[in-house]
């Protein structure tokens, strides 16, 4: 959620609004405290929720402005300007930034746009990449690719010499022995 605040418009401090209701005015007890003499006590509120700001004037003496319109109810935006008695401020607001991390890399493709694929240097089945197991190696990641089936050793190969050749799919047991690892002892 992103946090308002109100800048006073020559200067000074920024003033920092909760999410929620925030009570404005001279008055020790407000959420938000002025000591401009024009602004009453209790002023007015400024609701902060969700997607909106919403600003009520509390019947103040010299009135609640918005944008040089006497309000007494009505939406704020960021950039708006907001008059309480001779005090202008100004409603601005800053997003946190959320980092969110970079999706897996998708399997390579060929310039076709095809799933590149791997054949085994053991078993001779040819794999989609998605299907081979790779390991990075060193700084300067070497890849390694490993068939699913039989842990050889696989190699890319070029798609004009798979046009008839069937794609190994993974059997039930390589999947599951790529999840599982069961230690077995020999005697």
């Amino acid at each position: 959620m992103a946090q308002y605040f109100l800048q006073p418009s020559g200067g000074g401090r920024r003033l920092n609004l909760h999410s929620g209701l925030n009570t404005v005015g001279r008055n020790p007890t407000n959420d938000v405290r002025l000591s401009e003499a024009s602004v009453s006590s209790f002023h007015c509120e400024i609701e902060v929720e969700t997607d909106r700001v919403v600003v009520r004037d509390l019947q103040s003496t010299n009135g609640t402005h918005l944008n040089n319109e006497p309000i007494e109810e009505a939406e704020v935006r960021p950039g708006d300007e907001l008059r309480l008695g001779e005090l202008r401020l100004e409603l601005d607001c800053e997003t946190p930034v959320i980092r969110v991390p970079p999706p897996p890399p998708l399997p390579a493709v060929t310039a076709n746009g095809a799933a590149q694929r791997y054949q085994c240097t053991r078993c001779q089945k040819v794999w989609e990449a998605r299907h081979v197991k790779l390991l990075k190696i060193g700084r300067d990641s070497a890849e390694l690719w490993f068939c699913p089936a039989c842990s050889g050793r696989c190699v890319p190969v070029d798609k004009d010499f798979l046009t008839d050749q069937p794609v190994a799919e993974p059997t039930l047991l390589n999947r599951l022995s790529q999840t599982i690892q069961i230690g077995v002892r020999r005697q």
